[in-house]
């Protein structure tokens, strides 16, 4: 729990209208008001400097301009630190202001930050939030870097899944939206990826789902013909009426473009892992079904197979040396430089670096590079078994 900042380190801002409206409508006692002034002074500040680029100074209340006290945007920077700093007691009625006084109107393009933030606190309070949640859920979907701003990473999938089950029976669209929506936040690279691991791993999402999900990112028929369906009807319903577009987020506009594993291609390698690992398929027939798959995106192509690869790896035991060896094989004479190496890297760790060693005179540098590099930390010495640090895979992080 955070501590509790000094009241006396608060200097006070100019009487106004909007000022006691403000504290009227939060509803705090005097020591609980200068609290809230504290963090004020902080996220007026953040304010100040998400929008104009003057010389850094020290903010003071007094200078606040009044109108900032009612203003929505400013008010969510205030609610962004006092959320994520303050005591729950101070933070339960400032999200709940947040979202009863400065959720924007339907069409808006704009909101405060810490909407998603808001609700998140709520529910976690176990509080219900005082507007619908089908308004939450369409501005996590229509205005994604606001509503998520100053949300963790490890926040991401309670939100999501506020998000998810707000919406009734979750359905495979639910969850393209939801990752298009975490990776057009900005939140940081790796979010959406976390989230999809997040995501396969819950026990609240149906298998089904899950594997409609995986295989309309890897463009099997039929999942990813009902995605595209999906994407039509949305297409042509605006087509029929332009002016009903403002009733659909901004997100499920952007699916109507590219698929969300052209999108992200990277995603793709968690999914092939998924169908495996998550949704339970079996693992030599997902291997069978998408290593080396041709695309004719060639990011695909090697997304796809750093996935199956990844699964050579996580599950050499049950395949067995000589099966290893020979997928490992295919990869290097098949592959791109990145599967390659990938391939390489999986041998030397599971063979020894001598498994490498043909590598130092691959065509490609990146992967000659690689080579030299393990080769001379490790040459292998005979009858010396070689040691690897084990690590996250990298796909965790793309």
């Amino acid at each position: 729990m955070a501590r509790k900042k000094s009241t006396a380190r608060a200097d006070q801002p100019r009487p106004s209208k909007a000022l006691r409206a403000l504290r009227e409508a939060l509803g705090l006692d005097e020591e609980a008001w200068q609290a809230f002034l504290w963090h004020a002074r902080h996220g007026f500040a953040d304010y100040e400097h998400a929008h104009w680029m003057g010389p850094t100074s020290t903010l003071r209340l007094r200078d606040v301009p009044a109108a900032w006290f009612e203003d929505p945007e400013a008010l969510g920077y205030v609610a962004v630190r006092v959320v994520t700093e303050g005591e729950v007691d101070l933070r339960t009625p400032v999200a709940r202001h947040l979202l009863r006084s400065c959720v924007p109107e339907h069409g808006s393009f704009h909101g405060p930050p810490g909407i998603g933030l808001a609700w998140l606190h709520l529910a976690q309070q176990g509080l219900d939030p005082p507007v619908a949640p089908a308004q939450l859920i369409h501005l996590a979907l229509h205005m994604p870097k606001d509503f998520f701003h100053a949300v963790a990473e490890d926040d991401l999938l309670p939100l999501g899944r506020l998000i998810l089950e707000g919406r009734g029976a979750i359905e495979a669209w639910d969850l393209h939206a939801l990752i298009a929506a975490a990776d057009r936040a900005r939140i940081v690279v790796r979010a959406p990826f976390r989230l999809f691991d997040g995501l396969m791993a819950a026990d609240w999402i149906p298998g089904e789902v899950k594997r409609e999900f995986c295989r309309g990112l890897l463009l099997c028929p039929p999942e990813a013909q009902r995605l595209k369906e999906r994407a039509e009807a949305l297409h042509a319903a605006i087509h029929a009426d332009p002016e009903c577009v403002l009733r659909y987020p901004m997100v499920w506009l952007e699916l109507i473009g590219p698929d969300l594993g052209r999108w992200l291609p990277g995603l793709q390698r968690h999914a092939v892992r998924a169908l495996a690992e998550d949704v339970g398929e079996p693992l030599r027939d997902v291997l069978a079904e998408f290593f080396l798959r041709p695309d004719r995106d060639p990011q695909s192509t090697d997304a796809v197979t750093l996935g199956a690869l990844d699964l050579v790896r996580h599950h050499a035991e049950e395949l067995g040396p000589d099966d290893v060896r020979s997928l490992l094989r295919k990869a290097i004479q098949r592959g791109s430089a990145v599967v390659r190496q990938a391939a390489y890297r999986v041998g030397a760790e599971r063979f020894g670096p001598d498994f490498a060693r043909p590598a130092l005179h691959d065509n490609a540098r990146l992967v000659r590079d690689w080579a030299d590099k393990l080769l001379k930390r490790d040459p292998g010495k005979p009858g010396r078994k070689a040691v690897f640090r084990r690590c996250v895979s990298p796909s965790k992080d793309e």
